[in-house]
């Protein structure tokens, strides 16, 4: 995502000539890095919740060793 971002900042940084070309690759790198870090926090914390939700969220009764989870929204 990184490199697309700088090659579509090339291409309209070009307009510019030479040094519009550099700054605009550099600004679509940095736009493409923090598009594919906002992409991998929203799967990543999406990921999570399923793995609390459904493999970490028991609960075990100290009396009778019962386990259980929280009641489904």
């Amino acid at each position: 995502m990184i490199v697309s971002g700088a090659e579509v900042g090339a291409a309209v940084g070009l307009i510019a000539g030479p040094f519009g070309l550099v700054c605009g690759s550099v600004a679509g790198a940095i736009v493409g890095a923090f598009a594919s870090g906002v992409v991998g926090c929203v799967a990543g914390s999406s990921l999570g919740e399923v793995v609390d939700d459904n493999v970490l969220d028991n609960y075990r009764c100290l009396a009778c060793h019962h386990t259980f989870g929280k009641p489904k929204r």
